[in-house]
């Protein structure tokens, strides 16, 4: 009788403790459900003006014209080893326009929300507070890279790559798990499977599927009472995954650039050959626009004084013997390359902010380690009020430039050239097109050809803005009747009968 009473109440304890097991994951599912979507809710207040306003914006123009064309699309990304963002921007330009493209660009937003909340799950699972990790999942939603996708359409899959590399960032970490517990079917499944996750990203778009560094960084260096041999191990354990998914990346891109070579792009068909340039370029272009973090008017001075409390907050940080914080700084270090690896690999050095997503996100998370390396110095909590300040701020400036440097200029720029081809008369009638300079932008800002820079200053569109502003107006068979005539032929141009000169540096009369 008495064993059967313990059997029973032994079945009774077991079943309150798988009871409150389900409680505690159905009440994580929900809140993590609950920071989705205000994650995504956020992205989408943020960056409402590229949603509200009509504009394409450079490569837009090309994929809309050229999307009818069977295979360029997906030929000339596939031949860079990005065949599933290929993919997409197949299907996502096949049916659209310039005033569609808009919901391309939503989609694009909602992977920046989506991003950002990968970020916030690992920062938690860190043994961080949840609302703190959700603020600094946002502030990398709020990036300069992520203000270029917000408002390109043509980025529609790389804050979606993003979001697979810290997935499998978080996958590496249960697998890495496994390992430490001895647990070696849990390890060989979820180490397989962050390798293949960390693969699809790589495959859609190398520079942002490196988050799974940023991942990496958050579980290796989060800990700042392990010793430096067991952060060393941890390290090692990600590389190893990584690794694997940069050798199948490779082959995926040596598989497509030489089946799609017609399509490849000068200086991105191979690796560098001048690894200590590329070191330089790094440290003197790369590196100083990352630190400067929401700033996209690069200053060096800033740089070097967020660089400077970046060292000193992980140093307040990291616990132990003082050699031991000096390694761990130097692992921390080291994250940043890394985080940029795909970019110092390539033959070409350009350091364009949309490839700098995994690079400034690391930057971001030594900045709240950082944070909290001072405070734990100065023995006071971090004060509740600075979180939601961060956040506002940074949605400001991100809203800020996005409206000042890519939706308002963009929108200029279009509206100059309808209101010159939608003139009443032939559909049919010549358009004589003069380039603007990369200066004759109506922002008083350019950088790169991201932030400020008329579309029409690249050659490839030129032409195809007028075909897709006609096309839009008139229907698929209106004829292009465009011819670009630079400066120094327009003192003796003879203008066809009823012709319109459509001058683009008139773009600089609206600054």
């Amino acid at each position: 009788m008495a064993d059967e009473l313990q059997s029973v109440d032994s079945h009774g304890r077991g079943a309150k403790w798988a009871g409150q097991g389900l409680h505690r994951w159905q009440v994580q599912i929900a809140t993590h459900g609950r920071a989705l979507l205000g994650m995504a809710v956020l992205c989408i207040v943020t960056y409402a003006a590229a949603l509200a306003t009509t504009y394409a914006f450079r490569d837009d123009y090309n994929w809309i014209l050229l999307a009818r064309a069977p295979g360029y699309i997906y030929g000339t990304l596939a031949a860079q080893g990005r065949p599933i963002d290929g993919a997409i921007l197949s299907f996502a330009f096949r049916h659209t326009s310039i005033d569609l493209s808009r919901w391309i660009r939503l989609v694009g937003i909602l992977g920046i929300g989506a991003q950002g909340w990968i970020i916030y799950l690992a920062v938690s699972r860190g043994g961080f507070p949840q609302r703190q990790a959700f603020v600094v999942g946002f502030l990398t939603c709020t990036l300069p890279s992520s203000q270029v996708y917000a408002g390109w359409a043509s980025c529609v899959g790389e804050p979606w790559a993003g979001a697979l590399g810290g997935c499998a960032g978080l996958l590496a970490w249960t697998a890495l798990d496994h390992l430490r517990l001895r647990h070696w079917a849990g390890f060989i499944l979820a180490s397989s499977a962050a390798t293949l996750t960390m693969l699809i990203a790589l495959c859609t778009y190398q520079p942002t599927a490196m988050l799974f560094c940023v991942v990496a960084a958050i579980d290796s260096l989060g800990d700042k009472g392990a010793r430096a041999t067991q952060t060393l191990r941890r390290v090692a354990g990600y590389a190893c995954i990584a690794g694997a998914a940069l050798a199948g990346g490779w082959a995926v891109f040596r598989v497509e650039s030489a089946r799609y070579a017609k399509y490849l792009i000068a200086h991105r068909g191979g690796m560098t050959h001048d690894p200590a340039a590329k070191l330089r370029w790094f440290l003197s272009e790369v590196l100083p626009d990352a630190l400067n973090l929401q700033n996209v008017a690069t200053s060096n001075a800033a740089a070097i004084v967020v660089a400077a409390a970046l060292v000193c907050g992980l140093l307040l940080y990291f616990r132990g013997a003082f050699r031991d914080r000096i390694l761990r700084l130097v692992l921390a270090v080291v994250v940043l390359p890394i985080a940029y690896v795909p970019n110092l690999l390539a033959d070409e050095s350009w350091a364009a902010y949309r490839t700098q997503a995994a690079l400034a996100s690391a930057l971001v998370i030594f900045g709240f380690l950082s944070l909290h390396g001072v405070a734990h110095a100065v023995r006071r909590p971090i004060p509740a009020a600075v979180f939601p300040i961060l956040a506002s701020a940074a949605a400001f400036v991100a809203a800020s430039n996005v409206v000042r440097y890519i939706t308002v200029p963009q929108a200029i720029e279009l509206s100059l050239v309808r209101m010159s081809v939608l003139t009443p008369g032939d559909a049919s009638r010549r358009i004589y097109f003069v380039p603007p300079n990369w200066s004759d932008s109506p922002s008083p800002v350019g950088r790169y050809d991201e932030f400020g820079m008329p579309s029409t200053f690249a050659f490839w569109v030129q032409r195809e803005i007028v075909v897709d502003v006609k096309r839009d107006a008139f229907g698929p068979s209106a004829k292009p009747g465009v011819t670009i005539v630079t400066p120094d032929q327009l003192p003796t141009l003879k203008l066809e009968p009823g012709s319109i000169l459509l001058d683009m540096r008139n773009l600089r009369n609206a600054r």
